[in-house]
């Protein structure tokens, strides 16, 4: 846990031949993008401190470390300028097998219950993933239902919710199912998926998983950071309230260009993000 495991590197270093530092998320980046988000100095000076302290955390991490692993080339661009490890490698997070794919045989993979509903699968005491829903809440939501009266979201995942149900607990077309011993079913049942991300690093595990299963998804360029979808091919990006509302709209409405999303999403995630290839690099990678 970070930034816990930054002061067991001396201990793992009297333990191993050699000790990497992985950075999961890259936490100085992330908060770097909140500060280039803001626009007063009211809000950018407590982010500065909160930058500089995670900063000196993270360069004592690369300065230990025989090497550091990325997940994202964004990270480790980031890392490589700022940071200098001795080396940095990159290795994108897998899709278990058993988690997820062999799942597809338990569950029926056909069309969903409704095909005017969405689903976000997050961890909500996780900062990014509040405030990419508070963005799409207040920005997003209203301007779908306009055009789709019926349109429902459901919001999955564990973590706190309270403050964002009680935020907007009037507006229409939310399920809130939060904790669910298994997000396969809920993603199969769901039309299309969202990644309204407006903040954070690191690599968004949530459109790999929409997307081996088949599953079309709107999102913006951050909620899509370290992934080879591209767009209007394997997924939709959009960067303004309005390109979001129509790219949802466009999905539900249009089957032919839903299908060619879907299926070029699964093949990306396929060869990408499947076990064999990232365990073949990580082997190649330990060899070395």
């Amino acid at each position: 846990l970070w930034p816990q495991s930054v002061p067991l590197m001396k201990i793992s270093k009297a333990q191993g031949a050699k000790v990497f530092f992985e950075f999961v998320e890259c936490v100085s980046r992330s908060v770097w993008i909140d500060i280039q988000r803001k626009s007063t100095i009211e809000d950018v000076e407590p982010l500065v401190q909160k930058f500089v302290s995670c900063l000196v955390t993270e360069c004592a991490a690369a300065n230990m470390a025989d090497g550091c692993i990325a997940l994202t080339p964004e990270d480790s661009s980031f890392v490589t300028q700022i940071m200098r490890p001795k080396s940095i490698d990159i290795f994108p997070t897998g899709i278990s097998q058993f988690a997820v794919l062999d799942k597809l045989k338990e569950y029926r993979a056909g069309l969903a219950e409704s095909e005017k509903s969405a689903i976000f699968v997050g961890y909500y005491d996780h900062t990014p993933n509040i405030e990419g829903l508070d963005w799409y809440f207040k920005e997003v939501h209203l301007k779908i239902i306009a055009a789709i009266p019926e349109f429902k979201v459901k919001i999955v995942g564990r973590g706190s919710l309270t403050p964002l149900k009680e935020k907007y607990r009037s507006l229409p077309g939310i399920e809130w199912i939060g904790e669910v011993a298994d997000i396969v079913p809920h993603i199969l049942s769901s039309y299309i998926c969202i990644s309204p991300l407006i903040s954070g690093a690191g690599l968004r595990g949530k459109i790999i998983q929409y997307s081996m299963l088949c599953r079309p998804t709107v999102s913006t360029p951050i909620g899509v950071c370290g992934t080879p979808f591209v767009d209007n091919k394997s997924v939709v990006i959009a960067d303004t309230p309005e390109a979001f509302a129509r790219g949802v709209i466009k999905l539900i409405g249009d089957n032919d260009f839903y299908e060619k999303i879907a299926a070029s999403a699964k093949a990306e995630a396929e060869v990408h993000f499947s076990w064999a290839p990232v365990i073949e690099k990580m082997e190649i990678f330990l060899r070395g």
